[in-house]
């Protein structure tokens, strides 16, 4: 009988190795069940952060595509005022030049006019004294 024993011994023992393997191996799965949980709830934290970030951006994103659309209107507009000032502006520049172009002919007609009446005046003064000295001569005959 003391093979028996001795194989009775070997058993319990290699029982009790097992159930003590078994719960470290039950403990360890629990820590690593607790370990993979946290890094879960970690990993859920991070992408819930990172989506929050995300919105954010995509609302300044928005933000800035109003933005553009609004200054791309704002310079459409000044743009249409621009060519509007310069049809103006030619308009104008025409205008003026037509209106020196108009001055400078009645300053040229003015001064010829001027001249002329001038010349009249001349012409006019000896045909005066022409006369009286022909009809002063006229009268002593």
């Amino acid at each position: 009988m003391p093979p028996r024993t001795s194989r009775k011994k070997q058993l319990k023992a290699a029982r009790e190795a097992l159930l003590e393997k078994q719960t470290t191996i039950a403990e360890d799965s629990d820590q690593d069940v607790d370990s993979l949980k946290n890094c879960l709830y970690k990993a859920v934290q991070q992408t819930q952060l990172l989506e929050q970030q995300l919105a954010d951006q995509a609302k300044v994103c928005v933000d800035l595509q109003d933005n553009f659309h609004t200054s791309q209107d704002l310079i459409k507009a000044l743009r249409a005022e621009i060519l509007s000032l310069k049809s103006k502006n030619s308009d104008i520049y025409h205008q003026l030049h037509m209106e020196r172009q108009c001055s400078k002919r009645t300053t040229s007609k003015n001064t010829s006019i001027t001249s002329q009446i001038l010349l009249l005046k001349k012409a006019f003064k000896r045909i005066e004294g022409f006369f009286r000295h022909h009809y002063k001569t006229f009268e002593n005959k």
